[in-house]
């Protein structure tokens, strides 16, 4: 017959009523006393464990869960009571005399017998504490409560009088230095990789739209006499199991496909774009989380950002894209990301955020790495928008100076070889090289540096300066940097650079060349180092000045003009900036000018 339970009763126990747990333990004692003498058969020693039943009862009443089920709670204690005296008698039997304060306690008395399982016992629980003493106070104390007396994570907490999460933290880094301490194999990464292979016959003279990307992927697009576009992308993906690295390799959508319409202004119905792109990471509890923005997103934002840093190429590419485009897309959706620690992190590994904890270094990033070639059919205008990653372009060759290639990305860097093309490079990504381009380069990196260092004083920039080399280029640059170090040597046609925080450097040594060109330097705060052949200085007509920085011109010729206003200081081989072909304005960094 079941009985009933006043659970009213039952939860005010549980919430630290001592009147009202009282009342329920005598209400069970009789039935406590028919259970356990059922179990033992001995009258003599059943109100022993009646008594034992009940003291664990009232140190474990906040443990209980279910008010409902409070009797088949107090009769399990009561069960676990009579197998410990059923054990205890038969180890008596077998071994000698042994006590329960000698079977519980720490250390053995002097009497204790030889009595093997016991003993095993005693030296498991001391072992234990060795292992608990190499760990911080606060660590063994959770991990002692937790696994040597039973309690709850919750009932830890309230104990220790830290929050539930604080204690779980505890547990998880007691547990990962032990098992450092007792030199247990670390958790190994699977790596899995696949290479997806799609093929587009170029029917029309449509444009070719390049999308996606994400840290460290790299995009290598190769020009070529034929009338398919190829694309070949190897995917690699880790996971602490194979079927979680296998996961991740599905969250990379390869598409290669010729749409009807392709709008720059307004979303559209174009697979992965309606995914959630990998776009950054942020703290929550101390644990690293990445946050997404929608691809849709993305591709707003970069055509506003296009906007506004060259509206000329934007309508043109506006008319173009109105027939059609190819559209070759590699980009992730929804990926969770994995944090590992540094001495297990394998090549190619891409981080977005790293940390210290418990003295090693942690990396966290998305888990997975592309690499993505592409053959284009010479003579297509290419539009390429990168969220991340690197693209290298080689040989590819425009039909008329009205088909340019436009590059829009984030973080990232552009490598340019052998590219006869206009070429625009706009966003936050960088021109880390460009040789041999024949066509003129417009190239606007609105960001500043990528990351901040919060952990230590002082506070500051943490990635590194971006480094760009332009050499043997045969058109006119047109550079607006924010701080990049930038070194041309011997352009073939004019330049202007603005470089406002970083360091520029220009080389010239071709007299033919300077006869006929045009060169403008500015920066606000950042250095300017121009190194000028002797020949090539003759041909100059240089205008140097600055508000408050330093000209340096020890080591070129004697100036012929040289003053200053109360805003100004003047250096140079004419008197003003109209009449000059060579101008440096500084605002506040150093220039100087050396002969080579």
């Amino acid at each position: 017959m079941k009985r009933e339970v006043n659970e009213q009763k039952v939860i005010n126990a549980i919430n630290g009523d001592k009147e009202a747990l009282d009342d329920l333990l005598q209400q069970y004692r009789p039935i406590l006393r028919q259970f356990v003498s059922h179990w033992i058969g001995d009258e003599n020693e059943t109100e022993d464990i009646v008594q034992e039943a009940l003291m664990k009862a009232t140190e474990q009443i906040k443990r209980l869960r279910n008010p409902a089920s409070f009797e088949r709670w107090l009769l399990s204690i009561a069960k676990n009571c009579c197998k410990m005296w059923l054990r205890y008698k038969r180890l008596t039997r077998e071994k000698g005399f042994v006590s329960f304060q000698s079977y519980f306690g720490d250390a053995l008395p002097d009497e204790f017998p030889i009595n093997d399982y016991l003993w095993e016992q005693w030296e498991k629980r001391q072992n234990i504490e060795s292992w608990l003493g190499i760990l911080p106070s606060h660590w063994a104390t959770a991990m002692r409560l937790r696994y040597l007396h039973g309690y709850t994570e919750r009932e830890i907490a309230q104990q220790l009088g830290v929050p539930t999460t604080t204690v779980v933290n505890y547990i998880h880094r007691a547990k990962q230095k032990l098992k450092e301490a007792i030199g247990m194999p670390k958790q190994k990464l699977h790596e899995v990789t696949t290479t997806v292979r799609k093929e587009l016959p170029v029917k029309e003279r449509l444009p070719v739209v390049i999308y996606g990307g994400s840290i460290d992927w790299d995009w290598e697009i190769q020009g070529y006499d034929g009338d398919t576009v190829r694309m070949e992308v190897t995917k690699k993906a880790w996971g602490w199991t194979e079927q979680e690295a296998k996961k991740r390799l599905r969250q990379i959508a390869v598409q290669l496909q010729q749409v009807d319409k392709l709008s720059l202004s307004e979303p559209f119905e174009v697979y992965p774009f309606h995914g959630q792109a990998w776009s950054g990471v942020s703290l929550e509890k101390g644990k690293p989380q990445p946050f997404y923005i929608p691809h849709e997103g993305h591709w707003q934002g970069w055509m506003k950002r296009w906007q506004t840093l060259d509206f000329a190429s934007y309508q043109q590419a506006q008319e173009q894209l109105k027939a059609g485009a190819l559209l070759a897309a590699v980009a992730d959706d929804g990926l969770k990301g994995l944090e590992v620690p540094e001495k297990q992190m394998p090549d190619g590994f891409p981080v977005s955020f790293s940390r210290m904890e418990d003295g090693e270094l942690m990396a966290f990033g998305p888990c997975v790495n592309a690499q993505i070639y592409l053959t284009v059919p010479h003579g297509l205008p290419l539009f390429i928008f990168l969220i991340n990653g690197d693209v290298t372009m080689t040989g590819y060759k425009a039909e008329s100076e009205e088909i340019p290639i436009v590059i829009v990305g984030g973080w990232g860097s552009v490598t340019l070889r052998q590219v006869k093309s206009d070429v625009r490079v706009l966003g936050d990504i960088s021109l880390s090289e460009a040789k041999g381009l024949e066509g003129k380069l417009n190239w606007r990196m609105a960001s500043y540096l990528q990351g901040v260092s919060w952990s230590k004083e002082p506070i500051r920039r943490t990635s590194p300066i971006p480094t760009a080399l332009l050499e043997d280029i045969k058109g006119e640059l047109d550079i607006d940097v924010r701080c990049v170090q930038i070194t041309i040597k011997d352009p073939k046609a004019h330049l202007r650079v603005v470089n406002e925080f970083g360091k520029t450097q220009l080389w010239l040594t071709d007299v033919e060349l300077a006869k006929e060109g045009y060169y403008e330097l500015q920066s606000i705060a950042g250095d300017i180092s121009v190194f000028l052949s002797p020949d090539v200085d003759r041909v100059l007509k240089v205008h140097l000045f600055t508000e408050c920085g330093i000209i340096d011109h020890s080591q070129w010729r004697q100036t012929e003009w040289l003053y200053n206003t109360p805003h100004e200081i003047f250096v140079g081989s004419v008197p003003s900036w109209e009449q000059a072909n060579f101008l440096v304005y500084n605002r506040a960094g150093n220039t100087t000018v050396v002969y080579v």
